[in-house]
Order: structure tokens, then sequence, then C-alpha cells
């Protein structure tokens, strides 16, 4: 019996493998889309900042929300960062792959990264949409400007 009650342990220890590596592929997947987003954000803000097609406040107080871009470039780049740490750490797991104790402790780590990913990610998003809304108020309550460029 002894050797039959090994047997059962050792079926069930790639079960909880498996389900460690798969939770740690899942968590990869979504943090390599929060990584597409974030570049895709930084591209659409620096051709508004580059863009001279849009109107544009042109009184000096009203261009301090632009700030709010440097802030957010800054979120997204330690989101971005977080996101490389969890590709790291996803290398780990692959050479760690048999190890429950190792897949079991790359996964708390990875967890933790993903956190702070998508905390500072939300955070850039909120400075983006803060100058958003900024813009926008300015655009309908602000001065008349002509648009004939």
């Amino acid at each position: 019996m002894a050797k039959g009650s090994d047997k059962s342990k050792r079926r069930k220890e790639p079960k909880w493998n498996n389900h460690f590596f798969n939770t740690i592929e899942s968590i990869e997947i979504g943090s390599n889309k929060s990584i597409s987003w974030s570049l895709s954000i930084v591209g659409g803000s620096l051709l508004v900042i580059l863009n001279e097609g849009y109107i544009q406040p042109s009184y000096q107080p009203y261009k301090l929300v632009y700030f709010l871009f440097g802030i957010g470039w800054i979120l997204i780049g330690i989101s971005i960062y977080f996101g490389r740490k969890i590709t790291n750490s996803k290398m780990a797991a692959v050479l760690n792959k048999d190890d429950n104790e190792s897949l079991a402790a790359i996964l708390k780590n990875i967890n933790n990264y993903y956190t702070k990913q998508l905390q500072f990610f939300n955070r850039s998003l909120i400075c983006f949409g803060l100058w958003l809304i900024l813009y926008l108020l300015w655009w309908i309550f602000g001065p008349k400007i002509d648009c004939n460029i």
C-alpha cells in the first residue's frame, strides 16, 4: 500500500504544476495586453503633442494641463516595467515547471507584479482622462477661436 500511495501522490503533483503554470501563463497574457494598450496610449498621446492640426489653448496657464502627459507617461513606464518583470518571471516558471514550491513562489511574485502593473496603468489612464476632461471644458467654455487653419 505504501507504493500505491506514493503513486497517487505523484499523480497529483503534475496537476498542481499544471494549475500553477496555467495561472502564470494567463497572467502573462493579460500583462502583455496591458503593455500593448500602454504603448498605444503613449503613441496616441505623442501624436496629440506633436500634431499641430488641432485647436490648442493659446493662454499660457491653460497649457499647464499638458504636464499631465508627463505624469501619465511616467506611470505607463512603471506599468511596462512591471509587465517586463512578469515576462521574466514566466521564463523562470518554464525552467522550474516541475517544482511546485518554486512555481508557487513565482506565482506569488507574478501576482504582486500584475497588481502593481494594473495599478500604475489605471493611474496613467486617470491622468490622460483628466487631461481630456480639462481640454473639453476649455474647448466648450473657453474663448472662441477662429478655426480657419
